[in-house]
């Protein structure tokens, strides 16, 4: 238990020094003020672009809650994923992390 705790300290001071998870927080505050503006403006954006579609019903919490989430689950997730795979192959290159 003392192993992962220190290796959690370690990464969390590196996570830290490199701004990955900063950049993280950035990311994830970008998806949740853009959400509910693009579900505000999306019925203006379609009557504009595609006049012969109509839209049926006017946007709601409910819609920008939905958005948020299916974009979280998406590309944040992806986005998380691939900052870490980064990590891992650092440590892997420093020596930091073995694989037996």
């Amino acid at each position: 238990m003392r192993e992962y705790i220190a290796f959690t300290k370690k990464e969390f001071k590196e996570n830290l020094r490199n701004y990955k998870l900063f950049s993280l927080i950035i990311l994830f505050l970008i998806f949740g003020i853009s959400s509910p503006i693009s579900a505000k403006f999306m019925p203006d954006l379609i009557a504009h672009f595609a006049p012969t579609l109509k839209v049926t019903a006017a946007p709601t919490a409910l819609d920008s809650w939905t958005q948020f989430f299916s974009n979280i689950s998406g590309l944040g997730m992806s986005l998380t994923l691939i900052i870490f795979v980064i990590f891992y192959q650092m440590n892997i290159l420093k020596g930091h992390l073995l694989l037996c």
